[in-house]
């Protein structure tokens, strides 16, 4: 993903996927998926918690690529979970 940080970081880590937000979003929505498929509702409470922060990720990962497509549709899951 070339260009991914966006502007004003004059090429400081740019493309660079192990500092993109990308990949723990990826990996929390995953987890929070198995976890709400629990019986326990610990369990199911700390999957949701993974899914909302994943979310929060991907806002942040379209702001960064100034991608409106990701960002507007996270952040209005995230608004409409509570």
């Amino acid at each position: 993903m070339p260009g991914w940080c966006g502007r004003g970081t004059r090429g400081r880590g740019c493309g660079d996927p192990r500092r993109s937000p990308a990949g723990p979003a990826v990996a929390l929505g995953m987890a929070g998926a198995v976890l709400v498929a629990s019986r326990s509702q610990g369990i199911r409470r700390a999957g949701f918690g993974c899914w909302v922060v994943g979310n929060l990720l991907w806002v942040v990962h379209g702001i960064l690529t100034a991608d409106l497509y990701v960002s507007i549709p996270f952040g209005f899951y995230g608004a409409t979970a509570f």
